[in-house]
């Protein structure tokens, strides 16, 4: 009961996919205490019944998020576990205007990228890809930022997206030059914006913030 909420499987498909670009590859096994038989993982290793969850609500955090299983299915593939990426689950959460929900991040482009990373290893899957690709090139501000106001974090998740999607220029250009505009003079981007929120309970919404400016700075520099 106690490991509800000491070990998630966003966390672990992070490190994995992590130590995997270090060269340090390790067996995804442990994401399978998070599978279920409705072909999806859960966030929290809960006895709920598993449903897919878009509006954040106490009642929903221990169900199942867009964004987590895409992160997961990213961590899969490759691997012997690859059979448990289900492809369908993403695309039937896809929007109406070809971007992904995500519960826990805020940000449009943070399950969008994921999403396309994803489904973007699939030649089937491409009308989707494409249709995501859309959605962040029509979003772009006429000064090539991302966000609204515009800034580095989103900005840097939108050109991923891009990125992930093989989609080139002028789009890409117009967004490193914002994101090397906004550099600051200690080689760091700044972000105000809240990049996380979790729902402990109806009176309790935790927010996570970056103010020494780790994760944006990482995320832009990727």
């Amino acid at each position: 009961e106690h490991e509800v909420f000491l070990v998630d499987s966003d966390d672990t498909a992070y490190v994995l996919r992590t130590l995997r670009r270090l060269g340090a590859t390790r067996r995804p096994a442990g994401l399978l205490r998070f599978h279920r038989p409705e072909h999806m993982f859960v966030t929290f290793n809960s006895k709920e019944k598993p449903a897919l969850a878009v509006i954040r609500s106490p009642e929903k955090t221990l169900l199942a998020q867009v964004e987590v299983n895409a992160n997961v299915f990213r961590a899969l593939q490759g691997t012997n576990f690859e059979h448990l990426v289900n492809y369908e689950l993403l695309i039937q959460a896809q929007r109406a205007d070809g971007s992904w929900p995500s519960y826990f991040y805020p940000s449009a482009y943070f399950g969008t990228l994921l999403a396309v990373e994803v489904l973007s290893t699939q030649p089937w899957a491409a009308v989707h890809v494409s249709k995501a690709l859309e959605f962040v090139l029509k979003t772009q501000n006429t000064d090539g930022s991302w966000g609204r106001p515009g800034e580095a974090y989103e900005t840097a998740l939108a050109l991923s997206t891009l990125l992930a999607g093989t989609h080139g220029e002028p789009a890409v250009s117009r967004g490193v030059d914002f994101l090397l505009a906004s550099l600051r003079s200690d080689g760091s981007w700044a972000g105000s914006q809240c990049i996380w929120e979790f729902q402990a309970d109806s009176r309790d919404l935790w927010r996570a913030y970056d103010p020494h400016r780790t994760f944006t700075s990482a995320v832009c520099l990727t």
